[in-house]
């Protein structure tokens, strides 16, 4: 049985983020066990201008006409009536109600992941367009998905009150160390350093409210500074918030970092903060971990429960100002008086155990075989 992975984009592995990042890894993964596996990306620029990976790359241009599949794609899809099964990543994705059509008139089964799409904050921004849309077209996909897989329970209980069904299924993202990880060990700084490394979307990713938390926080840590590390539209309005809260000297903002630049930094941050109104699974978090790195998440993350039960950082609600600003004091007053070697070790624990791909590749291998 072939796996073929869709999704919107270009899935570049040198500067991946959010949802491709995640679906590279899983392909990834599943190619090294020996899986035939492809991945299939519909992007306004299908052109090859990356490195080489494990498994098959096919690009197909998009439709100005968002609706329309590329001719192409449709001859590919009839080349895979046999033996092979879709999984399809992301919502609110016009061409993928059209690409389910097709899939249904070949007879051709699809699993389908949301991606934290159906997170109630995310649903209230243009509230009324999202909700006609999941009436017309998202919800034929779930009604003819195989099996609708879901990052966490947050995320499962959501789509149950969006769409009542029994065909659900909760399955984490894996982690897996690099050989550079281990180049870096958690570095002692003069300042207390508390980090977010993402893309600077101000709604989204709860970064307004990390920087009124952060200002509440700093008054009671002095030496606390906050790097941003990423790029977005919302860089100028968070540089013009860092200088009405008074804390032009104290944030520090610098351009995306990759591979090994990346994890340098990280390794010097005492907390590294997911306060995201809605995601999917943050993959920054996890290299964190594997660090050793303590986190502080909403639990809109969907890594809450497993940094809870691990004790590798806090989590919270929601990315209100105060609850964040209590939240990096209590890991403050921690690291402080106790250091940061049980947290330390606690990260690296979870990542061995809770995100070990071995086991989470046979749920997906189980997840297909009964699709």
């Amino acid at each position: 049985m072939e796996i073929i992975h869709v999704l919107m984009g270009k899935i570049n592995p040198v500067r991946l983020s959010g949802v491709s990042r995640l679906v590279h890894e899983l392909a990834l993964q599943q190619s090294n066990t020996g899986a035939r596996v492809s991945l299939w990306g519909i992007t306004r620029f299908a052109h090859y201008d990356y490195p080489g990976r494990l498994y098959d790359t096919y690009l197909f241009k998009s439709h100005s006409n968002r609706w329309k599949l590329d001719k192409r794609l449709l001859l590919a899809l009839s080349s895979k009536k046999n033996d092979s099964i879709f999984h399809l990543h992301g919502g609110f994705n016009p061409a993928f109600y059209s690409l389910v059509k097709a899939l249904r008139r070949l007879h051709i089964p699809f699993v389908f992941s949301p991606h934290g799409s159906y997170d109630q904050a995310a649903l209230e921004k243009d509230r009324l367009r999202k909700y006609i849309y999941l009436r017309l077209y998202e919800k034929k996909i779930w009604k003819y998905a195989e099996t609708i897989h879901c990052l966490g329970q947050k995320e499962a209980d959501q789509l149950q009150r969006l769409y009542p069904n029994k065909k659900t299924v909760l399955i984490r993202y894996g982690y897996e160390k690099t050989s550079e990880t281990g180049l870096f060990l958690p570095t002692q700084n003069k300042h207390f350093i508390v980090g977010y490394c993402g893309r600077l979307d101000i709604h989204a990713k709860g970064l307004d409210e990390l920087m009124k938390g952060f200002a509440i926080f700093q008054k009671q840590a002095p030496s606390a500074r906050l790097w941003i590390v990423g790029n977005g539209k919302g860089k100028a309005k968070l540089e013009k918030m860092a200088f009405e809260l008074g804390l032009t000297r104290k944030v520090v903002f610098m351009d995306w970092r990759f591979g090994e630049e990346k994890l340098a930094l990280l390794s010097q941050m005492q907390i590294l903060t997911q306060p995201s109104r809605y995601e999917d699974l943050p993959a920054t978090v996890l290299e964190a971990a594997s660090l050793g790195i303590p986190s502080l998440v909403t639990q809109a993350t969907n890594l809450g429960e497993a940094i809870r039960r691990y004790g590798c950082g806090e989590v919270i609600n929601s990315s209100e100002a105060v609850s964040l600003s209590d939240a990096l004091l209590k890991l403050y007053i921690r690291i402080q008086c106790d250091g940061a070697g049980e947290l330390h070790d606690n990260a690296q624990r979870m990542i061995g155990e809770e995100f070990n791909w071995k086991s989470i590749l046979q749920n997906f291998e189980q997840l297909y075989q009964t699709a």
